[in-house]
């Protein structure tokens, strides 16, 4: 029994010197830490549930320090002052921001350090301030946690517009536009067969109709044809009676000239001759210009239009007054 109380004890005695141990080298640490540490003040604008004295102070992961302090800033009150400490020659530079971030969804609250680039400038602190100021952000989670009652809100306002469309009276209004497009669809179905022959039957009309226009748009090139020929073969005709009756009247001008030198060649032996039946052949020859000027006028017209010559049509003119109707 003796043995047996001398192990126990010796044991206990053992186990409290490495638990007492561990305490100091722990203690010691610690104490160096703070000796040595590098502090730095973080302001928070949101919550920060979670986070306390001695959370974990992080630098891309890695554990660097600690939180020393959580209090309101005394100079605003919507603001949360943190102070925290970190182990020397941790790269806290310009541009380096801090964020709260949660450790899973039941963990506590830590202080993330980031952001900073290589060879930038450490961050000192201001003039006057016992500490620097580390910027700080909104972390991710934090965001979604910050919205999350707006997200309800909305939820909620979705979830009165929802039950608005599906009313008592939306639900019927709508079961009895169904019934309607049933109704619509048997009565489709039973006809469906007058359906066909009428749509057969529109085909047929339609390729009847696409005949008849090819058979109008032949029918209307062969007149045109035809009216194209007579045209030219009724220009040809025209020309040579235009030609013939030009010739004419160039034989018509040369007889009258040649009576008249005849005239003055006659002298006195034509004297008594000129004095009763000179007046006559006068008369003659005028009446010989008016014709051979009217079939001048008439031969230019038939020359410039000899369609509008031969089948009349309108010229163009203003009607004289009084034979409008």
């Amino acid at each position: 029994m003796e043995t047996r109380a001398s192990y126990v004890a010796v044991g206990s005695f053992v186990l409290i010197l490495m638990v007492g141990l561990v305490v100091f080298a722990v203690w010691l640490g610690g104490s160096g830490l703070r000796e040595n540490a590098e502090r730095y003040l973080i302001y928070f604008s949101g919550n920060v549930t979670g986070l306390q004295e001695g959370s974990q102070v992080r630098y891309r992961g890695i554990p660097v320090g600690s939180v020393e302090d959580v209090q309101i800033d005394p100079s605003n009150v919507e603001r949360v002052q943190v102070r925290i400490a970190v182990r020397p020659k941790t790269p806290i530079v310009k541009g380096s921001v801090a964020s709260l971030e949660i450790q899973g969804l039941t963990g506590g609250a830590f202080i993330l350090l980031s952001g900073g680039a290589q060879g930038a400038p450490p961050l000192e602190r201001e003039d006057g301030k016992e500490y620097a100021v580390i910027p700080s952000r909104t972390s991710g989670l934090q965001a979604i946690v910050d919205t999350v009652p707006q997200l309800l809100d909305r939820l909620s306002e979705i979830s009165r517009e929802v039950q608005k469309i599906f009313s008592e009276d939306n639900v019927r209004n709508i079961s009895e536009t169904l019934a309607n497009v049933n109704t619509l669809t048997a009565a489709l179905a039973q006809r469906s067969t007058q359906l066909a022959n009428t749509i057969e039957r529109i085909d047929t009309l339609t390729r009847n109709v696409d005949g008849l226009v090819t058979d109008a748009r032949t029918d209307l090139d062969r007149i045109t044809t035809g009216a194209n020929g007579f045209l030219s073969t009724t220009n040809t005709q025209v020309n040579a009676a235009v030609a013939d009756a030009r010739a004419m009247i160039a034989s018509l001008r040369q007889s009258a000239e040649d009576v008249a030198k005849l005239l003055k060649q006659s002298g006195p032996g034509v004297e008594s001759f000129s004095t009763d039946g000179l007046y006559e052949i006068t008369q003659l020859i005028t009446q010989l210009r008016q014709l051979t000027d009217n079939l001048n006028r008439t031969l230019s017209r038939l020359d410039r239009s000899p369609a509008q010559f031969l089948f009349g049509g309108s010229s163009g003119g203003v009607p004289p007054q009084g034979s409008q109707r």
